[in-house]
């Protein structure tokens, strides 16, 4: 117990005295920058400033539903910043809990700007100036025209002329092909140009085609 009283005091003491000294400044340290995971899509200052929007924000299915207004299945994901279907699973011809998604917003008149790739054999597709009429259109392949997503160097559907990677499907071949091998990201080289419904254009790569 003495020993405790006088530790005490001592401590007091010692408090007293430096109290009486004028406290030396601390130098604070700036807080650090909080972490940005690069996989997720983000826009410039300058992207901003000239419109441009994200359509996936990297981490949900937000702002995205079937075709046809359902919610989106479970086998749609947010994936290491990636918007991706799960194909392990199969209903028929098309995966369980997937189904064609759609945007929440209609646009006209815009730039789109892609990134993508494509599993081993695989083949899907990006259709602009979608109509959403359940009535009139089973498929939304049936709406709107269509830029192949395909690993050309294994689906049947690459010995097909209209049907390789980055063509408009049916329509036009793409002149210049600048697509790399599966699971490979194409990193924001192909974009789409549609004004309504009467002009389309592509841009792979540095070379530029127009559809009309």
């Amino acid at each position: 117990m003495k020993y405790s009283i006088f530790l005490f005091l001592f401590c007091i003491a010692l408090f007293s005295c430096k109290s009486k000294e004028k406290a030396a400044p601390v130098a604070e340290t700036p807080a650090a920058a909080p972490m940005v995971d690069p996989n997720l899509p983000v826009l410039t200052d300058e992207e901003k400033a000239n419109g441009w929007k994200l359509l996936f924000d990297g981490t949900s299915t937000a702002g995205w539903h079937r075709y046809g207004g359902a919610p989106i299945g479970p086998a749609w994901k947010a994936s290491d910043g990636s918007l991706m279907l799960d194909a392990s699973n199969k209903e028929g011809w098309q995966s369980n809990g997937g189904g064609d998604i759609v945007t929440n917003e209609e646009y006209e008149n815009y730039h789109l700007k892609v990134e993508w790739k494509i599993d081993t054999c695989g083949n899907s597709g990006i259709i602009f100036g979608v109509h959403e009429d359940t009535v009139k259109y089973d498929y939304v392949w049936h709406t709107g025209p269509e830029m192949q997503v395909l690993d050309n160097a294994c689906h049947p559907d690459a010995k097909i002329i209209k049907h390789r990677a980055g063509d408009l499907y049916d329509l036009i071949s793409s002149s210049v092909e600048t697509v790399r091998p599966a699971f490979r990201v194409e990193p924001g080289r192909d974009r789409q140009q549609c004004r309504c419904t009467r002009f389309i254009s592509q841009w792979p790569k540095s070379s530029q085609h127009t559809y009309q």
